[in-house]
């Protein structure tokens, strides 16, 4: 049987951040998808809080129908970071994967005990307009680790990027950390481009903290407001 997790988006009052198991079915009217969970009238009564539940539903209904579930989802990639502030360099790890996956979630790190420049909405805003005309691109912010925001969202791919050898060290600690807390999990490493090899978010705030704005252009996407930045290093 064809199953699919399908993620609520758009409409708050019908379950948005909500997951629902799917069903496709031929019949009469032809083929089409079905959410048996749940009514028109009451689209939240039988909404999943994470993936992996709705995920679950879909096995129980195609077990109970004598069938394997066949899933028909989206191909998630993950990029995980900070993004102190987000970066050319960023920018061009996830152009890198844009044509590897249906949807990429840019995926801001909250850590209370870490302490950043930028706030997170400021980030977010960053983000966002670096990625102005791109509907596959969805950023979002998550507290805890980033196999569990994987699992929550159905995802098997963790994408990062390399500048250097210790770079993928480090990156392939996390790595192998994380393969023992989620096995379904893959990591893609995505080589960056030597013309970005220099680029840091570090270095990009220690431009701003010493009133560097007319550099920032060769650091951070052109088009972001640069006075963002210039109000954040008021503060």
């Amino acid at each position: 049987m064809k199953v699919r997790v399908r993620e609520a988006k758009d409409d708050i009052e019908k379950g948005y951040g909500k997951y629902f198991s799917e069903y496709f079915f031929e019949s009469k009217r032809g083929s089409e998808w079905v959410a048996t969970h749940y009514n028109l009238n009451s689209i939240t009564q039988n909404a999943f809080d994470t993936y992996e539940e709705a995920y679950n539903e879909c096995i129980r209904f195609a077990e109970s129908h004598g069938e394997k579930a066949e899933f028909d989802n989206k191909k998630i990639g993950v990029f995980p970071g900070t993004f102190d502030p987000f970066t050319l360099g960023h920018k061009s790890i996830v152009e890198k994967a844009f044509n590897l996956f249906d949807e990429i979630h840019i995926v801001i790190g909250v850590n209370p005990s870490k302490k950043c420049m930028f706030s997170p909405e400021i980030r977010e805003q960053v983000i966002k307009e670096n990625f102005l005309f791109r509907d596959n691109i969805k950023v979002v912010f998550w507290e805890g680790l980033m196999v569990d925001y994987c699992k929550k969202v159905g995802a098997k791919y963790m994408i990062r990027g390399i500048r250097s050898g210790m770079d993928f060290d480090y990156e392939n600690s996390i790595k192998y950390a994380e393969k023992k807390i989620n096995p379904e999990v893959e990591t893609i490493y995505f080589i960056t481009d030597s013309e970005y090899a220099g680029v840091s978010s570090s270095i990009v705030r220690e431009l701003i903290k010493n009133k560097h704005y007319g550099d920032l252009y060769k650091f951070v996407y052109t088009t972001v407001n640069i006075g963002v930045f210039m109000d954040e290093n008021k503060s």
